[in-house]
């Protein structure tokens, strides 16, 4: 894991600019740094990148930028959590490899010339591929975009970054300047919609798209897909059980970090996806399992009865809890949000920061997440929604039905998820905000209705049933977007690199072959990976049917009185007084029941009042 920066373009970066940008990097790599200028007859460019070393660490010569002979220079940010299998292929074919790094195992791939050879890698990243002439540059994101990549275009040249603060570094003063519509957009569209536009806080700054490579030359942009997925309704026999366990069990071991002097740990919840990760480690390693749990005050989010039942049943687990530290953790979220340039997606990113940086002054370098499984197997109570509209008129759905409302509707908080085919019709994209609660506070009424309207045209059917399409409307465009870019933003700001070993381009692939009558039975979420995988999850956790989830509420760590007196004191007080009604907005902060709508609005009304323009 590590950051970079990359300038091509007429111009020439001053020192002030190149020393802003190697310093800015920072956190984001504190193992060792790099940079480089080329120079052409009419073209200039600097590259600057920070690591964190985790595979091959002692070796200098993954250092980057990486030279690929005969080819160009390389910025990479991520694992290939297949470069040993990927290495062996790449020998047989006579490649000659200096290092044991994943790198170099990048670089081959790259320098073959073959999409297939990228499309084969399995893990997450980001990189930058400058030809040795300065008239090719190609840049790519992992298929789920869990690692971050920022491009500007302009006349002058083109940037790239791993967060917003890369390129703001390397620009010229007077061309930088806040979008005062994508702040707008955080505001009204919250964690599920900011993030599906590509947004950042600045005009001309724009996040790349996930599963992509582009290749840009003096002729033109060309873009390749990394990864299609195909539909169908398979049913889930003994031979895809085994089929998609092999597949989910193969797919979580990869991403687990197998250096002995590299301190891993997991983020356990007592949810099934880091139950998954924890069982998975546990059977298939012989070391101890280091393991955080976050600990809030809202009682409505305590999982320790769960998390102290995996506790029991597992000795080799190192476990700690950590609380949060009210205002101290919510001034290192405004730290990182500075670090970085950009937002962050709710109160959730508090409680993150509290235990990644925990987790660091253990001295952990990986943390595994189990980020991704509701948006697989199907895990929200509004995927529960859309299974039902998706099986309406099959033999299933009275039996199905009567489940859900005995089991699951009693414990359901938000009146719009009461009514399943109500709800399913008035959401036939497959597209759902969780804004309700807040909407009433918005003044732009008709800036909102745009923008979830361009929230909604983003969903792609691709010949899928409703549960299908909402399934991977979260994972590509809504909730899976923002918890990546926090994951990354403040796991790499405390020097820890944050995995995600559930999402799994191959695991997805498996997954989405199977018909949606599957995906929840019994009136229980995520059926087939209780079929599949419970053998490796928490028994307790496996018969707990209540969502509980991962919140935090606001309050915690901000009073009203605190939030009224940094809006006061905000640059961009007029642009949050005239998109959110403050005044009621703090009135409700008062109140001693808070709904999860108010406090998400207020905590994104805080980050937007403590962002400050670029200095």
């Amino acid at each position: 894991m590590c950051g970079f920066a990359v300038y091509i373009g007429k111009k020439r970066r001053t020192k002030a600019q190149r020393d802003a940008a190697i310093k800015g990097l920072e956190r984001r790599g504190p193992d060792s740094t790099g940079w480089k200028e080329i120079e052409t007859a009419d073209t200039y460019c600097f590259m600057a990148h920070s690591r964190l070393a985790i595979i091959d660490g002692k070796n200098s010569a993954s250092d980057q930028p990486y030279k690929i002979s005969g080819f160009g220079w390389l910025l990479f940010n991520g694992e290939i959590y297949n470069y040993k299998e990927v290495k062996e292929v790449q020998i047989r074919l006579g490649y000659s490899h200096w290092t044991k790094s994943d790198t170099e195992i990048l670089a081959n791939a790259i320098a073959a010339g073959d999409i297939d050879k990228i499309r084969q890698l399995r893990g997450m990243w980001s990189y930058v591929c400058v030809s040795d002439d300065l008239k090719e540059v190609t840049y790519s994101r992992d298929v789920f975009g869990e690692k971050p990549l920022f491009i500007r275009e302009e006349e002058s040249g083109i940037f790239l970054g791993s967060t917003p603060k890369q390129i703001l570094d390397l620009m010229d003063d007077g061309d930088i300047e806040i979008d005062e519509n994508s702040i707008r957009r955080y505001l009204y569209m919250g964690h599920r919609g900011y993030y599906s536009q590509g947004c950042s806080p600045w005009k001309g700054i724009k996040a790349v798209e996930p599963n992509s490579r582009v290749v840009k030359t003096e002729t033109g942009t060309h873009r390749d897909v990394l990864f299609s997925r195909s539909y169908g309704n398979k049913s889930l026999d003994p031979k895809e059980i085994k089929r998609i366990r092999s597949c989910a069990i193969h797919e979580i071991e990869n991403s687990f970090n197998t250096d002995p002097d590299v301190k891993s740990a997991i983020l356990l919840s007592g949810g099934l996806d880091s139950n998954l990760l924890a069982g998975t480690w546990l059977a298939s390693r012989l070391d101890k399992l280091n393991a955080y749990t976050v600990r809030t005050k809202d009682k409505r989010y305590d999982e320790s009865d769960l998390v102290d039942a995996i506790l029991q049943e597992n000795e080799r687990i190192n476990h700690k809890y950590v609380e949060t530290e009210g205002r101290k953790s919510f001034q290192d979220v405004i730290e990182i949000v500075q670090s970085s340039a950009d937002f962050l997606p709710s109160a959730t990113s508090v409680a993150l920061a509290s235990v990644i940086r925990q987790a660091s002054q253990d001295g952990v370098k990986v943390i595994h997440i189990g980020c991704g499984g509701d948006e697989l197997f199907g895990g929200y109570l509004v995927h529960h929604l859309f299974f039902l509209r998706a099986i309406q008129y099959s033999f299933k759905y009275r039996k199905e039905y009567d489940m859900w409302k005995d089991m699951i509707r009693p414990g359901i908080r938000n009146k719009e998820l009461q009514n399943p085919i109500e709800f399913a019709s008035r959401y036939k994209s497959g597209a759902w905000l969780d804004t309700a609660e807040e909407e009433v506070l918005f003044k732009r009424t008709d800036l909102f209705k745009a923008y979830k309207e361009s929230f909604e045209h983003c969903v792609e059917n691709g010949g899928a049933d409703l549960l299908k399409i909402a399934l991977d409307h979260d994972l590509f465009n809504g909730s899976i977007p923002s918890q990546l870019a926090a994951a990354d933003y403040i796991s790499m700001h405390y020097g820890v690199e944050n995995r995600s070993g559930i999402l799994s381009k191959e695991l997805l692939g498996e997954l989405r072959l199977i018909d949606s009558s599957f995906y929840f039975l019994n009136g229980r979420s995520k059926a087939i990976m209780r079929e599949c995988l419970g053998h490796l999850i928490c028994r307790k956790v496996l018969e707990c049917t209540n969502k509980v989830g991962f919140n935090i509420d606001f309050r915690d760590f901000c009073s009203g009185p605190d939030l009224e007196e940094m809006i006061t004191r905000s640059s961009n007080r007029k642009l949050i007084e005239e998109a959110v009604d403050v005044g009621t907005l703090l009135d409700l902060l008062d109140k001693e029941n808070v709904s999860n709508g108010v406090s998400r609005l207020a905590f994104r009304v805080a980050i937007v009042a403590s962002f400050n323009a670029y200095p």
